[in-house]
Formats: C-alpha cells, sequence, structure tokens
C-alpha cells in the first residue's frame, strides 16, 4: 500500500478517501518519514499500473475526468481527478512526480487538481 502526499507552502497534505471522495488531509513529514497516524482512508494500492482501494467490497479507482466539452468552451483543461468503479486511469510514478493519465497530481486553494506541468506530488510507502 502507498501514501500519496502533495507539497505545498512548506506542508505536507496526503491524498484521502472517504467513501467515494477524494480529500486531502495536512500530514507531518519528518526526514523523508510520514511521523503523522497512518489511517485506512490515506492507503491506496497501486497494481496493474493502477491507483485504487477498497471500500465497503466496492473497489475505487483514482480517474482523470476530461469534459472536452467544457475545456472547449473556456479554453482550459476542463479535467478533475475524481474515483469510478467502472473507469480507471494508468497512474505513473517517478522523480516524486505523479501522474494521473495526462496529468499531474497539484495541490492548490485546498483541493487536488490535475495540472498539465509536472508538479511535486511524493509516494511513501505503507510499512
Amino acid at each position: 500500500d502507498y501514501v500519496i502526499t502533495l507539497y505545498s507552502g512548506s506542508k505536507y497534505y496526503a491524498l484521502s478517501h472517504a467513501g467515494n471522495n477524494i480529500t486531502v488531509v495536512q500530514i507531518n513529514v519528518s526526514n523523508g518519514e510520514i511521523t503523522s497516524e497512518i489511517t485506512e482512508d490515506l492507503l491506496w494500492t497501486y497494481s496493474n499500473n493502477k491507483m485504487s482501494y477498497v471500500s465497503n467490497g466496492t473497489t475505487y479507482y483514482m480517474y482523470c475526468y476530461t469534459n472536452s466539452w467544457w475545456g472547449g468552451w473556456w479554453g482550459s483543461s476542463g479535467t478533475s481527478l475524481q474515483l469510478s468503479t467502472t473507469n480507471s486511469s494508468t497512474v505513473t510514478f517517478s522523480s516524486n512526480k505523479v501522474k494521473v493519465g495526462s496529468y499531474y497530481l497539484k495541490y492548490s486553494s485546498g483541493s487536488v487538481k490535475l495540472n498539465s506541468s509536472a508538479t511535486t506530488a511524493y509516494i511513501f510507502t505503507a510499512n
């Protein structure tokens, strides 16, 4: 299992799942290790290039949703990080960059966003 953290404003935030929602929780990291309590809602499973977790017997996958109509209308990406029981996006990580589909994870203004340029997201292995 893994914990995904996002670094922003000199603070670390862990990607959390509450039921079928993605949220963030501020955590403490010292000397490359998480010193905050690791709860079940912070753990993600990585298998076959997919990030997921199981809640009440249902598997939820990390999914990059793209609304091309909205993006085309406003000239923005129109993407969001979501959870899905039927769709999944390829998740890759290297050099502290987590990529969901074609976008990188970023923490901004109190929530997780997808960004086309690389941002710092750390992957920790839960022992």
